[in-house]
């Protein structure tokens, strides 16, 4: 057996700089992830994955995500604050008692997420956050909650301290009233100021007013915070006219951090978005507590939809026949990274997630009802492949949907044994779901080895100059169509992607006042079946004279004082991020991203 890590790729980690994550920066502890990462990759890639799963990842037939955490660490989770501000915080070495204020409310929630970011690669989401934290705002000022809001946010974005030097990747979904189901339900903290939910909508509002208030005054250089991504949750009974609406919509627009769920189509309480767009709802058995908190996505692997394509044309394969291949592969390379992940946690190696053991949540973080995602990449390319319209390819995603569903009919335990790997048989419920997935690096990774191995058809197509694949569902970046119409060809695929999906409405043009904005969007998502969305301008910031202003891709100088000292903002999957750390494929995507007229 060779090893992991030899001498001359240790040196390269060591002295190299990754741009395949635009949240690392360059340092020394980022080299030191690289190293760790690249041995887990070997690891997974040489010895442990089946051997037709790693030469379809190696070869580019689908994309197995976050090797760098493969033998160590799952995606993504939601937060049960809830359990915290009834028990009180006990991460490892030491343990405190319930919260009885609102500043260390908040403290206990930040050291939750750091605690949790040791034991996860992706993202972690707080549902409800304000409405839960809005029993502790009774009696104090708007000036405590703001500045305890604004520790928040500032805590989020300066404890560079997880998986490299990272943030953490952060998400806060917030309500604008206390939602119907809530409102009888019994706040059981050590500091009962009322007996239900419902009593604290003021305090919840509040809460939400400061969020916007802290992301709008930026930081003390006048750059926009990069996290947490603000979501807020659309109801029926949500008014556009709302002045914290609008806000939000003002929040979008000027900072670019803010993103808008739709729960008029989707579950029947609540869902949630976590990390770049991870998806969870209370459709899954109808406990929202059990089906959308204290349990996240567990991974998902992309499929590459162009290669299929490819193979089709040079072949003659039905489509068909390649599509159930990779999804075999995919729940394939699944099952065994699930089997020794699960086996470690129960095993308890995951001592946070199971630090709690409670009778409405269970532990704090449960594998048993975690998604397994089914993702995939370029549907656009797939179609001028095929030469194929959109028509064709919501028949094609449709089938390729009840593909995944049907994966829910079998046990995991006995659908491993059907795909060729060994998985122990437990009490586990599958939660198979199909994503639009992020595809952060793998869009450009994926275009890179197309146009290595099969040059010569994408090139027939016009399509080998681009270094990128279109991400998951989304009409081309370059399409020269307005907002509305982009939003119309979306939501007939978001629909599918119970897993997780966005549209983004890039580098708005808006010709009239948040007002019209806000009905807009509140109509949009009324209408169709759009489940999360955002506007996503580009921003400039000028390190001369501090000024930040939606600008163009390619600015060069401020515009406001001519500096050439200047760095651009742009949402790159479902996060915020400096464009300078971009991979190459993102760069290109970055400058093809046209302008939507929102009218």
């Amino acid at each position: 057996m060779s090893a992991l890590l030899n001498i001359s790729t240790f040196e390269s980690l060591m002295n190299g700089y990754n741009k395949e994550n635009a949240n690392l920066v360059a340092s020394s502890i980022t080299s030191e992830k690289e190293i760790v990462g690249h041995a887990n990759k070997t690891f997974a890639l040489e010895y442990d994955l089946p051997r037709d799963v790693a030469k379809a990842h190696r070869e580019g037939v689908i994309h197995l995500h976050d090797l760098d955490f493969y033998a160590s660490r799952s995606n993504c989770m939601n937060h049960p604050i809830e359990i915290i501000f009834r028990e009180g915080l006990n991460v490892l070495t030491c343990a405190s008692g319930p919260a009885k204020h609102f500043q260390s409310a908040i403290n206990h929630i930040l050291k939750a997420l750091h605690s949790m970011q040791g034991e996860l690669a992706g993202g972690q989401g707080i549902p409800m956050f304000n409405v839960f934290l809005a029993p502790f705002a009774r009696g104090a000022t708007d000036a405590e909650i703001y500045q305890g809001v604004q520790h928040f946010i500032y805590e989020c974005n300066q404890l560079n301290a997880s998986r490299g030097m990272q943030t953490i990747f952060s998400n806060v979904n917030c309500e604008y009233s206390i939602p119907d189901f809530m409102k009888d339900e019994e706040v059981k903290y050590s500091k009962e100021i009322g007996s239900t939910f419902g009593e604290y909508e003021v305090e919840a509002r509040k809460i939400l007013d400061a969020v916007c208030s802290v992301l709008l005054k930026k930081d003390f250089e006048g750059k926009p915070f990069l996290f947490p991504n603000f979501i807020t949750v659309i109801r029926k009974e949500t008014d556009p006219s709302d002045e914290l609406f609008k806000k939000v919509i003002q929040v979008n627009l000027e900072v670019n951090n803010a993103y808008y769920i739709n729960m008029m189509k989707y579950g029947t309480n609540l869902g949630s978005a976590m990390g770049c767009r991870t998806w969870l709802d209370d459709s899954y058995t109808g406990d929202w507590k059990k089906d959308v908190f204290a349990t996240g996505n567990f991974e998902y692997v992309t499929i590459n939809l162009p290669r299929i394509a490819i193979l089709n044309k040079m072949n003659r394969t039905p489509v068909e026949e390649l599509l159930d291949n990779a999804i075999r592969l995919a729940t394939k390379g699944l099952f065994k990274r699930r089997e020794n992940i699960v086996t470690k946690y129960e095993n308890n190696k995951y001592r946070f997630m199971k630090m709690y053991d409670t009778e409405d949540y269970g532990h704090y973080n449960n594998y048993d009802r975690t998604t397994m995602g089914v993702g995939f990449v370029g549907l656009s390319e797939f179609l001028t492949l095929m030469n194929a319209d959109r028509t064709y390819g919501l028949e094609f995603m449709t089938a390729f949907k009840r593909r995944v569903d049907n994966l829910n009919k079998v046990s995991y335990h006995d659908l491993a044994r059907s795909v060729g790997v060994e998985y122990t048989e437990r009490d586990e419920k599958p939660r198979w779901s199909l994503i639009g997935s992020p595809a952060e690096s793998c869009s450009y990774r994926l275009k890179s080895l197309d146009n290595k191995l099969y040059g010569r058809a994408l090139k027939s197509e016009k399509l080998y100059t681009k270094k990128y694949y279109t991400n998951s569902f989304h009409v081309p970046e370059s399409s020269d169509v307005t907002a509305l119409d982009k939003l119309h060809d979306e939501e007939q695929f978001h629909k599918l992607c119970n897993g997780g999906s966005i549209t983004h409405v890039w580098n708005p043009e808006i010709d009239t006042n948040i007002d019209s904005v806000a009905q807009f969007t509140y109509n949009i998502l009324k209408s169709s079946n759009v489940r999360y969305m955002t506007y996503s301008p580009t921003l400039v910031y000028c390190k001369a004279c501090k000024s930040l202003y939606s600008g163009e891709q390619s600015a060069e100088n401020c515009k406001c004082c001519g500096s050439p000292n200047i760095t651009t903002y742009a949402k790159i999957t479902g996060y915020l991020a400096d464009t300078g750390n971009w991979n190459e494929g993102k760069r290109q995507e970055l400058m093809n991203r046209h302008d939507f007229k929102v009218d």
